[in-house]
């Protein structure tokens, strides 16, 4: 390297909407330049009093002053694009939309996030609440069974402290020794 090297920046990589500027560009001045036929030239001079030779020799001219416009207007349109920097303005704007778009899905991403814990708290305390109810209900379970045991117990009892007197009484029926004591006793 010498002493009188010159660094240019090294040109943005093309992008999508430089491409696509372009590409239109080229199509725009194309159909612009190239809108006057073979036969369009041949209807304008056919009004005045050119040989068939001169007419086409007139199209050829025609043709390529057309071309070298058409090369011209597209290297003028480069020379601006490079002077004006609007592939790296592009890249910049396409950057940016990228960047936004990215931050808009962050965003989504966090919303689906925070909306994901939300239902894992809401299922958590549905789960605390059912588990509170099954735990209520076998206590009052226990307690019906308990109570139920306690009732048939007292059932037994009675039963058989029925039988017992019943025992008792029909034991006097049976036995007329007691029953003659317990007349005369009335």
């Amino acid at each position: 390297m010498t002493e009188n090297t010159i660094f240019l920046p090294t040109p943005a990589p093309v992008g999508m909407r430089y491409r696509n500027l372009k590409t239109s560009f080229k199509l725009a001045l194309k159909s612009l330049l190239e809108k006057c036929s073979k036969e369009d030239v041949y209807a304008i001079l056919s009004s005045s009093s050119f040989s068939e030779v001169e007419k086409k020799a007139f199209h050829r001219f025609f043709v390529q002053v057309t071309r070298r416009l058409h090369e011209t207007v597209h290297e003028e349109f480069e020379a601006i694009c490079e002077k004006t920097q609007v592939g790296s303005i592009l890249n910049t704007v396409e950057q940016l939309v990228d960047e936004q778009s990215l931050a808009s899905l962050s965003r989504e991403n966090t919303i689906f996030e925070d909306m994901e814990k939300k239902i894992v708290r809401v299922k958590k305390d549905e789960v605390s609440y059912l588990m509170n109810t099954i735990k209520e209900i076998e206590e009052k379970n226990n307690h019906m069974k308990t109570r139920i045991a306690s009732l048939k117990s007292n059932q037994n009892s009675r039963t058989a402290s029925a039988t017992a007197s019943l025992a008792m009484v029909l034991g006097d029926i049976v036995d007329p020794s007691k029953n003659d004591s317990q007349m005369t006793e009335i």
